[in-house]
């Protein structure tokens, strides 16, 4: 796992992360300082199957604390989909990254990364990421050298 750095930044969930609520509203106030204008990427990364980082993401992609308008999109790892099917109306779209062919985790973040750059290469300025916490640093490491030099990449670990 990478540590933070100026471009990559693991979110400090310690004293919330019992608590839906508690990470909601940290997310809520901290989210909207730290995404700038250029390039954002927010993993809402989770332990899959976890209700505490389920309510938390449907909580953030229902009403989520930070758009830009036109330019925002949600890129889900595969079968989240269906877990996370309701998203705010002011997304501009959502893609699922679904490859029946491809097993590995590696090779799911890679699928992941390739969606953010396609992304990126379509002028989205922000996304989230939904997809399990160990998958966030092989996404970032696999953004185009381009993109990243304008990157900021903001990561919400999972609560376990």
């Amino acid at each position: 796992m990478l540590n933070s750095n100026e471009n990559y930044k693991i979110l400090d969930i310690s004293d919330c992360k019992d608590s839906a609520k508690g990470t909601i509203e940290y997310l809520n106030h901290i989210l909207p300082e730290l995404v700038s204008s250029g390039l954002n990427v927010i993993v809402l990364g989770e332990s899959h199957g976890n209700s505490i980082d389920n309510d938390v993401t449907k909580s953030i992609l229902i009403d989520p604390p930070v758009i830009h308008t036109d330019v925002t999109r949600v890129v889900l790892e595969r079968k989240l989909d269906s877990v996370y099917a309701s998203i705010s109306n002011k997304m501009t779209s959502r893609i699922e990254v679904s490859d029946p062919n491809t097993d590995g985790r590696r090779a799911r973040s890679a699928i992941m990364a390739k969606k953010i750059n396609q992304a990126f290469g379509e002028d989205q300025e922000l996304i989230y990421l939904v997809c399990g916490y160990e998958h966030a640093a092989e996404v970032y490491e696999d953004i185009e050298p381009t993109f990243k030099k304008k990157l900021k990449f903001f990561v919400k670990p999972s609560s376990v």
